[in-house]
């Protein structure tokens, strides 16, 4: 013997409202925007990779906003220096063969932020990992 099955009622959805109290339609929240971040990869001295490394494990802070110390504290004396010994550095910091002391950092950075970065690198005509390196030596050494 079959137990009938009870028929199952379709309920159509309650209707959305036309507008909030205020007579505003009404729309679905949005996330907040987030800013845009690109991931950039440093080839640091390991000298200057580790001091970085030590720095942020006893200060417990990103490599980030250790650079970013180094960038207000620096920039002007690193580029004076840079610009002024310009004929012992490469222009572009060079191809580096495997096994020539360096050390891959990556970075999550803000895109304006890389821009700043990059104007001021283009300006001293150097790479941005050897610029980074220059800062980072001078912050880390105090």
């Amino acid at each position: 013997m079959t137990v009938p099955r009870p028929e199952v009622l379709s309920v159509p959805p309650p209707p959305r409202p036309e507008g909030n109290a205020s007579g505003e339609n009404s729309s679905p929240p949005t996330k907040p925007k987030t800013a845009a971040k690109q991931r950039v990869t440093l080839s640091l001295p390991t000298q200057v990779a580790v001091l970085l490394r030590s720095t942020a494990d006893t200060e417990q802070r990103i490599y980030l906003d250790i650079i970013q110390s180094a960038f207000v504290a620096h920039a002007d004396e690193v580029e004076d220096d840079l610009i002024k010994s310009r004929d012992r550095l490469s222009t572009t910091g060079g191809r580096r063969r495997a096994g020539s002391g360096r050390t891959q950092v990556p970075l999550n950075i803000l895109k304006e932020d890389l821009k700043v970065l990059d104007e001021r690198v283009k300006a001293v005509n150097l790479d941005r990992s050897t610029y980074v390196a220059e800062l980072l030596v001078r912050e880390l050494k105090r």
